[in-house]
């Protein structure tokens, strides 16, 4: 899935929780299909050029606390 999140206005591919989508929305609607496949992660606003480390753990912890400790909750 390739998923991003977005600001009206900006062309770029944004980190997940810098725009205007509804991240845990979005998750929970991807959970509740049982989605098991890959994350495709590209962003692309030069503000991440400097340390993309940083964005990338970002939503790797978004990741991980959804679909696998909220998971493992609920088995």
């Amino acid at each position: 899935c390739h998923f991003m999140d977005y600001k009206n206005g900006i062309r770029s591919h944004l980190a997940w929780g810098d725009g205007e989508a509804d991240i845990k929305e979005i998750l929970d609607i991807f959970d509740r299909n049982r989605f098991s496949g890959h994350f495709v992660l590209e962003y692309t606003d030069s503000k991440y050029f400097l340390e993309p480390f940083k964005v990338y753990e970002k939503t790797y912890h978004i990741i991980r606390r959804k679909f696998i400790i909220e998971r493992g909750r609920r088995k």
